[in-house]
């Protein structure tokens, strides 16, 4: 992961391997079942526009449209936010 982060965003990341976020859910293109497993991650630096990565945008979940994400994924990550906010 910290890799990826490197080549994608040229940021480097410390990520939590504790309690990670598992969210069961569905992906409609494939109409497949899929396991997104989350962990906590930490930016240590700016991320950048790379080679790998046309623009950077932050998104809050509700501005996710629902055809992209199916809600029980849009809701897991709302209540991450909303406790991360808190």
């Amino acid at each position: 992961m910290k890799r990826e982060f490197l080549e994608e965003l040229e940021a480097d990341v410390k990520v939590s391997t504790e309690n990670p976020l598992i969210i069961p859910t569905w992906h409609n293109k494939f109409d497949d079942p899929v396991l997104i497993i989350a962990f906590e991650v930490t930016l240590l630096g700016n991320p950048r526009v790379s080679e790998e990565a046309e623009e950077l945008a932050y998104l809050h979940p509700q501005d996710i449209a629902p055809n992209q994400l199916d809600s029980t994924l849009i809701n897991k990550l709302s209540v991450l936010i909303c406790d991360t906010n808190q």
